[in-house]
Order: structure tokens, then C-alpha cells, then sequence
């Protein structure tokens, strides 16, 4: 657990907004109806939690590029997306 926990602080670093992700208002169909009407507008991608290029000096000495990866609720984020673009092709 301590690499997510180095991937949080990591995340906070780069990202002010991050303090974000625990807004109670998660909870709310409204929020998630304004966030993604927010984001089609501006044509905006977002990863949630951490972009992959954010985790990828984490995760490239963890994960073979051979391996298996399930990426739970990836929804629309480019997570997957870049996951493959660096060669991990088993998603």
C-alpha cells in the first residue's frame, strides 16, 4: 500500500484540485451529471484518481508488459488508452 500512498501525495503535488476526489457530493446523481455535461462541453478527458503517465514511473518496474491488467471503472478516462499506447496490450 505504500505505493498508492506515494501515488496520492504525487497526485496532490501536480494537481491542487486533487483534495477533490473526497467531496461528499460524489454520492450525488446531480454531480455526476454536471461534472460529465462540464467536460463534453469543454471536450475535456479526465483520469479520476491518476493519469498514467502520473503512475507510470510507479507502475513500469511493478507490471510486466505481458501481463493481464484489469483496469476497473475505467469509464471514459485515457488510463486504458495510454496503458496501451506503452506497449501493455493485454487490458
Amino acid at each position: 500500500k505504500l505505493w498508492l500512498r506515494h501515488l496520492v501525495e504525487e497526485k496532490k503535488r501536480i494537481d491542487p484540485h486533487f483534495a477533490d476526489v473526497f467531496d461528499e457530493a460524489f454520492g450525488e446523481i446531480s454531480y455526476w451529471d454536471d461534472k460529465y455535461k462540464q467536460r463534453a462541453a469543454a471536450n475535456d478527458e479526465f483520469d479520476w484518481f491518476i493519469s498514467f503517465q502520473d503512475a507510470q514511473g510507479v507502475l513500469e518496474p511493478l507490471i510486466r508488459r505481458d501481463a493481464k491488467i484489469l483496469v476497473p471503472g475505467c469509464g471514459d478516462a485515457p488510463f486504458s488508452r495510454d496503458l496501451c499506447a506503452a506497449g501493455y496490450e493485454h487490458l
